[in-house]
């Protein structure tokens, strides 16, 4: 490997691992473990609880309209980018006018 390639590669395989793969595996680990070591009784927990599927119900509500709003976005994009009027600045404002 070029020693261009690897001064990027190896900060971003650091990265990599402390912020996106430890993190996993933390969590992993914690969703199995419980008072007596290995359990399952978070997940039984999750399901048993109604509470835990209200908030997930609003989420995904909330990433359809999201979802939805960024695709009637982007095809207008589209359509404004083939015609003749070329200002990014008009075309990409929706993006940042969501709900989140």
């Amino acid at each position: 490997m070029k020693k261009s390639r690897l001064f990027f590669f190896v900060p971003y395989v650091l990265w990599l691992g402390l912020f996106v793969i430890a993190p996993i595996i933390l969590i992993t680990i914690n969703a199995f473990k419980g008072d007596d070591g290995f359990t399952l009784k978070n997940f039984q927990q999750f399901f048993v609880n109604g509470t835990f599927f209200e908030n997930d119900a609003k989420f995904i509500l909330v990433c359809i309209f999201n979802y939805l709003n960024y695709l009637v976005n982007f095809l207008s994009d589209c359509i404004y980018f083939k015609s003749n009027e070329k200002s990014a600045i008009l075309a990409t404002f929706d993006y940042f006018t969501n709900l989140d």
